[in-house]
């Protein structure tokens, strides 16, 4: 095929993606109170029949090589192209609405004690894992890593993790989705660790020895966490004084291949930062 670099202009594509993304497309067409008319659903199918034709030649997938080498050709088409090669912003908005709506439901119960691995009436049938783990499983593309933080996802993912600390699935899955999201990039590694995200996978680590899942997991998040942002490794020394010994107790378990790569790499880093400190107290 014959790729065509630049057709279509800065401004008529940022109006045309955005419109088509956050659904404007059909506010003209629709009743409020209704389902989406015919006319609006032809007016969405015509809106990205035009989009795909001036888009024509552009490979739907970022880990095609062919693709990352005409990006860089042309560096400023790049986000263009991934916001018009994806959707799911209205998706990823309802799944994080869903997990939001699960801590407001908690706190209204907040008077009632949580014990160990129990759960407040009515919240336990409502634990928002099926959501967390698409949020997990979105989070491998970097699209979506950005899409998912700017819907708040980071914090909700945090603040239900730290509210269902002995729930072994949710813990796996909530671990899972803050390694995926911080993978290559360092803004989500930063809104992770303001957010207490360090505190939550360190606990999961601590609260879970016999986890296999959950130890993987938080292993892997941690590995993540740190890859670029070298600032949480202080924090981890500074506020986890086991943290050593959890990392060296879960590199004598069963872990995967990755994960067990990651303990080494955690491991690694914590040391270099203890022999840089104690070089400079000196």
């Amino acid at each position: 095929y014959q790729w065509r670099p630049h057709i279509m202009s800065p401004s008529r594509s940022n109006d045309k993606l955005s419109s088509l993304i956050n659904g404007d497309h059909a506010s003209e067409s629709c009743n409020s109170s209704s389902s989406p008319s015919l006319e609006a659903m032809s007016s969405t199918a015509s809106s990205l029949s035009t989009l795909s034709t001036e888009m024509a030649g552009v490979r739907l997938t970022s880990s095609d090589p062919s693709f990352r080498r005409r990006n860089a050709e042309f560096p400023g088409a790049n986000y263009t192209l991934c916001i018009a090669q994806r959707s799911g912003a209205s998706s990823v908005k309802s799944v994080v609405s869903i997990m939001k709506q699960f801590l407001s439901e908690q706190e209204k119960t907040a008077d009632e004690k949580e014990a160990p691995g129990s759960y407040p009436s009515g919240i336990r049938a409502a634990l928002p894992l099926a959501e967390c783990n698409a949020l997990a499983f979105w989070a491998r593309d970097p699209y979506y890593r950005v899409l998912i933080s700017s819907h708040e996802g980071i914090p909700t993912i945090v603040r239900v993790m730290s509210m269902c600390p002995h729930h072994a699935d949710f813990q796996t899955a909530g671990c899972t989705a803050i390694a995926n999201l911080s993978i290559n990039n360092g803004s989500n590694q930063r809104t992770a660790q303001a957010e207490g995200g360090l505190g939550v996978v360190v606990s999961a680590l601590r609260n879970h020895p016999t986890s296999i899942t959950v130890q993987s997991a938080a292993c892997d998040a941690l590995r993540q966490l740190i890859s670029i942002v070298h600032s949480n490794i202080d924090e981890l020394l500074q506020k986890n004084g086991d943290i050593v010994k959890l990392l060296e107790e879960a590199q004598n378990r069963v872990l995967p291949i990755q994960s067990r790569e990651s303990v080494e790499i955690v491991l690694d880093s914590l040391s270099k930062k203890r022999n840089v400190s104690e070089i400079l107290t000196n």
